[in-house]
């Protein structure tokens, strides 16, 4: 399954953002990382000779969370087990022997 966190960091008010993000991988180290989206803002305010910059940066991980094992509960008496392909993402047949195996056939070079 696909899912998204987003962090955002107000300077010099909050924890880095650089430093939010790699905490957060390092508690989740079971993850895909597919992307990560990164801005940064600056403003400046000046009135009556009060001046001030805001910095504001935020970023999105986008990420994969693995199936556990990548294998159905449907077993199909004892010819092989329903998997989801990690390459492609069909639904494929494995043989008994093979359990845990996370890649289809075809994707695997087998036919």
């Amino acid at each position: 399954m696909i899912k998204t966190v987003f962090f955002s960091c107000d300077y010099p008010h909050h924890e880095a953002i650089d430093d939010q993000i790699n905490s957060w991988l390092a508690e989740n180290p079971g993850i895909k990382l597919i992307d990560i989206k990164f801005q940064s803002n600056v403003s400046a305010v000046a009135d009556s000779g009060v001046s001030a910059e805001y910095w504001h940066t935020s970023a999105l991980i986008i990420y994969k969370v693995p199936s556990e094992n990548n294998i159905s509960s449907i077993n199909s008496n004892g010819l092989g087990f329903i998997i989801s392909c990690e390459k492609c993402g069909s639904l494929s047949i494995i043989k008994g022997k093979d359990v845990g195996q996370n890649v289809c056939y075809e994707c695997k070079g087998e036919k």
